[in-house]
């Protein structure tokens, strides 16, 4: 028989045990919200401005091929771009100009002839940090860097002079400017250091893109006896190794591995890692510093290297460049150098 009576008791009892299970249960953990996430760092943003070809196996191939190991290190720290070609004044400050007005903070000049051009600009831009390969002053916003040519020349003119078969050696290059006259120093002591009687034949060229002319400059020294010559100079370098080619004499380049220009005829190249001096202005400019100071790559930060060495170089030849190479970075051998 349904009672109403006993349906409200039981009713009763059901709601206490359901308020008691309910205080009995564990307080659900409030879930936390999702971090913020932290925005990427911005990339620092670095231009580079050529005078000559990426492609020279020279002076401009070496800063383009540094310029990208430093984008491969630096990855998404930095972003770069780079224009070639950009040799005359007139050209240099509008490019400079162009890459400021972009907002890049960084900006090379990879040539002697962007000190004044860069002198006239920087103070317009007093927050980026420019540097200029090869210069000669430095400001509140503005730094150099250049190459101990020196280093590598001493020991090219060790090897030109062991490998040489009339005692007659030679350099040819584009302007007397200082990193070539400086390899010119390093290359005579390093040459008469085997033997001091060496006849070294020293020619500029007057111009880094004399191609042809260089060819001719080979040719004529190789006829003239000299059967070791050593180069330096954008265009130059591809013109002294087509004369070496037409003559049969050996070569010795400047900047980057020539070696695939004449395998069989490249001694070995002084190699240029401007990379080495780019982390450091990086560093710089991140702890505040834009502008006045100097750089220098050299054989002890890895700045200047010898390519490998061909093989018809005799092994005791070979094992004399590497002590004389510890004792450069040692600063036991004077190379001619600042």
């Amino acid at each position: 028989m349904f009672s109403a009576g006993k349906t409200r008791v039981f009713l009763a009892a059901a709601m206490v045990i359901a308020v008691l299970g309910a205080a009995c249960a564990p307080t659900p953990t409030p879930t936390p919200a999702p971090p913020t996430p932290t925005p990427a760092p911005k990339p620092l943003r670095l231009a580079m401005i050529l005078p000559g070809r990426i492609d020279d196996m020279a002076w401009n191939q070496a800063g383009y091929r540094s310029l990208m190991r430093l984008k491969g290190k630096l990855g998404p720290e930095i972003e770069v771009a780079w224009v070639e070609g950009v040799y005359d004044a007139v050209d240099i400050v509008p490019a400079l100009r162009y890459y400021a007005d972009k907002g890049y903070e960084l900006i090379i000049g990879h040539g002697f002839q962007f000190m004044d051009p860069i002198k006239e600009v920087a103070p317009d831009y007093p927050d980026i940090s420019f540097l200029i390969t090869a210069g000669w002053e430095s400001g509140p916003n503005f730094s150099f860097n250049d190459v101990r040519t020196d280093q590598t020349g001493y020991l090219e003119g060790f090897l030109a002079a062991k490998m040489t078969k009339t005692g007659k050696i030679g350099y040819i290059a584009g302007l007397e400017v200082a990193e070539l006259a400086r390899f010119a120093k390093g290359y005579e002591l390093g040459a008469k250091s085997v033997n001091p009687d060496i006849d070294i034949r020293v020619v500029y060229t007057g111009h880094f893109h004399d191609v042809a002319g260089a060819k001719e400059t080979a040719m004529s020294l190789a006829d003239a006896g000299v059967d070791v010559i050593a180069t330096m100079g954008d265009g130059v370098v591809l013109g002294t190794v087509a004369g070496c080619k037409e003559k049969g004499v050996y070569v010795l380049g400047n900047g980057c591995d020539i070696s695939e220009l004449a395998p069989e005829l490249v001694l070995t190249s002084g190699v240029w890692y401007w990379d080495a001096v780019y982390e450091q202005w990086i560093e710089d400019y991140k702890a505040g510093i834009k502008g006045g100071k100097t750089y220098w790559a050299d054989m002890a930060n890895k700045g200047l290297a010898l390519a490998p060495i061909n093989p018809v170089v005799p092994e005791d030849v070979i094992e004399a460049l590497k002590e004389l190479e510890k004792k450069i970075i040692a600063g036991e051998i004077d190379t001619g150098g600042p």
